[in-house]
């Protein structure tokens, strides 16, 4: 086929799929509006948060601990969600 996912850009209104027509989601990035590709690992007090912006190029990772008190369980992706709107205001993850 020769043909790589870097090559086309996803339909974000479905599932992404890869050349042959296989569902690609699973565990990985998941894609967002406004061409984001994001993650958000929470494992063992830690909380990290990652995305990609297909149309942009503009990548950011934030990683942080989780207090015993935290108010959030995610701290690190509204930290996340902050720097995109920052970075990127004319794409924010708006979930």
């Amino acid at each position: 086929m020769g043909s790589d996912l870097r090559d086309r850009p996803p339909d974000l209104a479905g599932p992404l799929q890869g050349p042959d027509g296989a569902d690609v989601g699973g565990p990985g990035p998941q894609p967002a509006r406004h061409g984001w590709l994001v993650q958000n690992p929470n494992i063992n007090g830690y909380s990290g948060a990652f995305g990609y912006n297909l149309a942009t190029g503009v990548t950011i990772v934030v990683e942080a601990t989780k207090g015993e008190t935290a108010a959030s369980d995610a701290p690190a992706f509204e930290i996340f969600r902050k720097a995109v709107a920052y970075a990127t205001p004319a794409t924010p993850i708006n979930f």
